[in-house]
């Protein structure tokens, strides 16, 4: 049995086959990069055993990068390969191979063809008036709609009070579309055309948690967000987040400022209260311009008036939404100051604790850190998610489904999570 090296691959597969598709791909350096590097990576492992080549395209099939159809006659093997660019993702490249009989390395009668397949997007890191958003979770929902989003996901904090709200809003705005067409049976894609306007909403949270003396924060998927004793846990952290709220309030009127809970909770005594809420009332009432001097003055971890939320180990949110939901990402890992070895010694650690994924795409992501991310989350055999984080008037320069203008999610990285929480 003999394997093709990366170098007799190079040689092996003509230039004009590298050139297309570099081409087709040309939209986005980065990801021509990726997407060659994934092509040589797989197309090297080619040998005389077919249930070798089967096992490295079905685990390709994972990344959402690679959909390949397999099948064999008495002496060929037949790949078919539908190569995805994630993220700009307009156009669709097929390859079909024909290898030789087992035995021998080579690989011919290589064909391109292109077609326009125009997929959507996703957001799945969104808050709701349930913790600290501006907009409703119908509101929110409706925003995904009218940007045409596959599915969204509301990570409201600590809480999942606001996701049935959603979850009603997108089931009656479904209930008035026609039924969803099946997609082409020859791409084994699964993923919706831009045609589609139904949306799916996950029921999600965003749960603070202390990692080696840092507060991070970790995104729960497919909550069981009706479980009496998820909402019970929940109501406890909540508690002690308001009581941890208070005292600021106390710190803030010892100084003259006028700070109350009801202030905070602005009618909504269900609202997760945190520091956003301090700074909304700060700016109002004339302390502060901006939320940036809110922050710096009187709410940063080195303020006088901040007092840190109740620890809560990361080991112990993450078996938390394990234990009532499906997946446990970490978010926007690039916000606590960590390097990226940090980031990677800390994904190890909390793997065994049930972590599922990372949050490689997020609004305060340039597309150097969103690649290099990616990179690390493969490398440690984790799921990639993506999203916003959107909070309406808080954060007024972030818009559901594009972030700061720049953010394009595609539909494969929902349909990679969704799949490996259904298996």
């Amino acid at each position: 049995m003999k394997l093709l090296s990366k170098y007799e691959f190079l040689k092996a597969v003509p230039n004009s086959l590298i050139q297309t598709i570099s081409g087709i791909f040309s939209q986005n350096s980065y990801e021509v990069h990726s997407l060659l590097k994934i092509f040589v990576a797989f197309a090297c492992t080619l040998s005389s055993t077919a249930r070798l080549i089967e096992k490295v395209f079905n685990k390709a099939q994972l990344s959402g990068f690679i959909c390949p159809l397999i099948s064999f006659d008495r002496n060929h093997i037949h790949l078919n390969i539908c190569i995805y660019l994630i993220y700009n993702t307009s156009v669709r490249a097929h390859s079909t191979q024909t290898c030789a009989a087992p035995g021998a390395a080579q690989i011919h009668d290589i064909k391109i063809k292109t077609e326009v397949f125009n997929m959507r997007f996703i957001d799945m890191h969104l808050h709701t008036t349930a913790s600290d958003g501006s907009c409703t979770p119908s509101e929110v929902c409706q925003l995904a709609i009218d940007r045409n989003l596959a599915a969204i996901a509301i990570t409201d904090h600590d809480t999942v009070d606001g996701v049935a709200d959603a979850i009603t809003y997108a089931d009656n705005w479904n209930s008035t579309l026609p039924p969803i067409q099946n997609s082409d049976s020859t791409n084994c894609s699964g993923f919706s055309d831009s045609s589609d306007h139904h949306i799916e909403v996950v029921p999600g949270i965003e749960m603070s948690a202390i990692y080696n003396g840092v507060e991070i924060h970790i995104l729960g998927f497919y909550m069981d967000y009706k479980n009496p004793e998820l909402i019970s846990r929940l109501a406890a952290i909540k508690q002690a987040r308001y009581d941890r709220n208070e005292q600021m309030c106390e710190r803030f009127r010892a100084d003259g400022i006028d700070m109350t809970m009801e202030k905070l909770q602005h009618g909504n005594p269900d609202t997760v209260v945190t520091r956003a809420h301090f700074a909304r009332i700060l700016i109002a009432e004339g302390v502060c311009r901006d939320m940036n001097q809110a922050f710096k003055k009187y709410l940063g971890k080195k303020c006088k008036y901040y007092i840190p939320t109740p620890d809560i180990p990361a080991a112990d949110a993450i078996r938390l939404i394990r234990t009532y939901g499906k997946a446990a990402f970490i978010a926007h890992p690039l916000i606590y100051g960590f390097g990226y070895k940090q980031i990677e010694d800390m994904l190890e650690e909390l793997k065994p604790y049930g972590l599922s994924g990372l949050e490689v795409y997020h609004s305060s992501n340039n597309a150097y850190e969103s690649g290099r991310l990616r990179e690390i989350a493969r490398k440690h055999g984790l799921l990639i998610s993506g999203g916003s984080d959107f909070h309406g008037a808080a954060k007024p320069d972030i818009s559901v489904g594009t972030g700061r203008g720049g953010l394009r999610i595609t539909e494969a990285v929902f349909q990679d999570i969704k799949k490996a929480v259904t298996v």
